[in-house]
């Protein structure tokens, strides 16, 4: 399952020696910039990455130390073996997120968990010259979302269908039941559709390219679409496991 969890932007955060900043800065030059494996980040969630370059753990301590802990984010688009260093374009998703450092946390060894809070969506342009191999600075501009109507019927349909399926799965699946009942979810993201598919994709167990495709949707009606069929896959696999799970019981009781 998936490392993300919501925040409501405040600064209670215990995990944090940093505070969460409401908003960032409206633009960069340049960022310094990660690429990850696995899942995709979203807007409005903290998630956690492990860092092995000690390199690239330097300089993210020395911009959290400076009061700029800011880092852009990038899944990968090759398999790329344990590289922290983007050194193509064509290696990565240019579609990331800007994201703020709350805290570096250093373990055995050289490598460290960074905490980090994914405040929006950014598209990457080009690799700037950097003078050290480890660290890769990318010119970088927003991407923001295309101008949308939250009272659209549209919207407001598939936004209530998702709703109903989120009920749906948490009936079946304790990890969204859990999730769901017991964090703090911030009532915005039921409120806006932007946020509802977002957060929905941070639960749904997707592969890689589905979750990229939904973060890289500037049009909030195809977003919420494609979020609300990553859901109903969800609730397929989750109904098939509860069957399962009920066959193989009522073997055993026999």
């Amino acid at each position: 399952f998936p490392e993300e969890f919501e925040a409501e932007e405040d600064t209670s955060n215990s995990m944090s020696t940093s505070l969460v900043r409401a908003t960032a800065p409206a633009s960069f030059p340049s960022l310094l910039s990660i690429p990850i494996s696995g899942r995709p980040v979203f807007p409005g969630f903290y998630k956690t990455i492990s860092i092995k370059d000690k390199m690239l753990i330097s300089a993210m301590t020395k911009l959290l130390k400076k009061g700029s802990p800011y880092v852009g984010i990038f899944l990968n688009s090759v398999d790329i073996n344990e590289n922290e260093t983007i050194h193509k374009l064509k290696d990565i998703h240019k579609i990331g997120v800007l994201a703020q450092i709350v805290n570096v946390i250093p373990l055995q060894g050289s490598s460290a968990t960074a905490i980090v809070y994914p405040h929006r969506r950014i598209r990457a342009l080009d690799i700037l010259p950097d003078s050290d191999d480890h660290i890769s600075h990318l010119k970088i501009e927003n991407y923001p979302d295309e101008p949308y109507d939250k009272n659209n019927r549209y919207l407001r349909a598939v936004s209530q269908e998702i709703y109903t399926t989120l009920s749906d799965v948490a009936k079946f699946n304790p990890f969204f039941r859990e999730h769901l009942t017991h964090h703090n979810i911030s009532p915005n993201v039921f409120e806006d559709p932007a946020k509802l598919a977002d957060f929905v994709a941070v639960l749904c167990a997707a592969d890689s390219q589905e979750l990229q495709e939904i973060l890289e949707s500037s049009v909030i009606e195809e977003r919420l679409r494609k979020a609300l069929v990553l859901l109903k896959k969800e609730l397929l696999n989750a109904q098939l496991q509860n069957t399962i799970s009920k066959d193989v019981e009522n073997k055993l009781n026999q």
